[in-house]
């Protein structure tokens, strides 16, 4: 009897479970004064890791106070392991 509960409390888990992504790849984004999106061909802006993206957006602040920088991440589509999504996209 126990089995049978611990059986179907696994398919549960497992199908309303996420795959879980990491982002790969980090941008810099840089802002001029009034706020907008501005590019700066002279300068490095993609990055494998945060850690790295981070320090060069310190580095960057310090050289260019008048523009203003933030980090964008590429994140990957996330799907989720789900009957219902089954049911709803064959339905489409």
């Amino acid at each position: 009897m126990y089995r049978i509960f611990y059986f179907y409390l696994g398919v549960l888990w497992y199908f309303s479970t996420k795959y879980h992504a990491k982002s790969n790849q980090y941008n810099i984004i840089v802002y001029d004064i009034l706020g907008k999106e501005f590019k700066l061909d002279w300068i490095r802006t993609n990055f494998k890791t945060r850690q790295d993206a981070t320090s060069f957006v310190k580095e960057y602040k310090n050289r260019f106070p008048q523009y203003d920088f933030s980090i964008g991440e590429n994140m990957p589509e996330i799907k989720r392991r789900t009957i219902f999504s089954k049911i709803l996209r064959d339905q489409r």
